[in-house]
């Protein structure tokens, strides 16, 4: 069920392409966790305003030229909001910088071993494989 998808971004006259390898009905485009969302790659209220203020030319080059929506999982959606980026690999990459810095302190934690969690109580043993799994979500997430 893998294809690969092409898109066209285009802003302005300026052309960008891109090819991606994902199952776009069940993975987010930006982070490839389980998509439950789509994500508007130039954000409606930005689309709104254009069509309600500007030419409508230009409107119309950058819903023809540009693809609108992607699969998106809720946490990448509403990291995103409604920052407008140029291309699809431009809000990929500020997202990846929104997931680092919201994830900073985890990401820094070290890595233990299982003797060494072992080696601590109860409560703390959860805490820290707790901890190691969630990292481990997020560092997949970025290699995306």
């Amino acid at each position: 069920m893998y294809s690969t998808a092409y898109y066209k971004a285009s802003i302005e006259g300026e052309r960008m392409d891109y090819q991606s390898d994902f199952d776009e009905s069940n993975h987010c485009y930006y982070c490839g966790m389980p998509a439950g969302t789509t994500d508007h790659a130039i954000p409606q209220v930005i689309l709104r305003t254009i069509d309600r203020i500007a030419d409508p030319d230009i409107y119309r080059r950058m819903v023809l030229r540009r693809r609108l929506t992607v699969p998106c999982c809720y946490q990448c959606n509403s990291l995103i909001g409604a920052k407008y980026q140029k291309s699809l690999e431009e809000r990929k990459k500020y997202l990846k910088t929104r997931l680092r810095r919201k994830y900073k302190k985890l990401l820094k934690m070290p890595t233990w071993t299982e003797t060494e969690i072992n080696e601590m109580g109860g409560r703390m043993q959860e805490y820290i494989r707790e901890s190691q799994l969630l990292k481990n979500d997020i560092l997949k997430r970025l290699r995306w």
